[in-house]
């Protein structure tokens, strides 16, 4: 148990490293250390728009509800991350390792997701609206409700991610349905 504080420990300072800023604060405090250093739970929790955490190693941490509207995290490990409910749109997860990470209502519209792992990924009820998802491994990833309207394949068709994913009532690119009466 004491390794998993530890580790999130660390995943604290990075964050706060990589998410200061005016748009961060609580009640207009100039600093987030300064409103954060008792407990990280606002931080992960918290508004982290445009940080840079590429190659930051967040494997298997709690980011459920965060906001990385914008946020670089190129490289990124997030394999098994928790990110239900967070706000990614916009973000670049260019070959990041996402597999078996939980994807639950988050929002990854126009995030670019080019060459990411998203290998037995959990997003039910994701939205990932004009994403960019060329070279992406969705493989036996679970999409329940999920939403891929208007994304950007690249080389891969419409079939290929079909093919991938475990899909009910999953919208495709072009609108379609996937499994819709299962």
């Amino acid at each position: 148990m004491r390794r998993v504080r530890i580790i999130l420990v660390a995943v604290c300072t990075v964050t706060l490293v990589g998410c200061g800023g005016e748009d961060d604060t609580a009640a207009g405090d100039s600093t987030v250390a300064e409103t954060t250093v008792a407990t990280c739970a606002p931080v992960a929790r918290g508004a982290c728009r445009g940080a840079d955490l590429s190659g930051a190693d967040l494997a298997g941490v709690d980011l459920s509800g965060i906001d990385l509207r914008a946020a670089s995290l190129a490289g990124a490990d997030l394999s098994g991350a928790n990110l239900t409910d967070a706000n990614l749109i916009g973000a670049d997860l260019t070959g990041a390792k996402i597999a078996g990470a939980a994807l639950v209502r988050a929002s990854l519209d126009e995030a670019n997701l080019s060459g990411a792992d998203l290998v037995r990924a959990r997003l039910s009820s994701a939205s990932l609206r004009a994403a960019r998802l060329d070279g992406a491994d969705f493989t036996g990833a679970f999409a329940t409700d999920a939403t891929f309207v208007d994304a950007i394949l690249g080389s891969a068709t419409q079939n290929d991610l079909a093919a991938a994913l475990f899909s009910c009532n999953t919208t495709l690119p072009d609108g379609e349905v996937a499994e819709p009466a299962c």
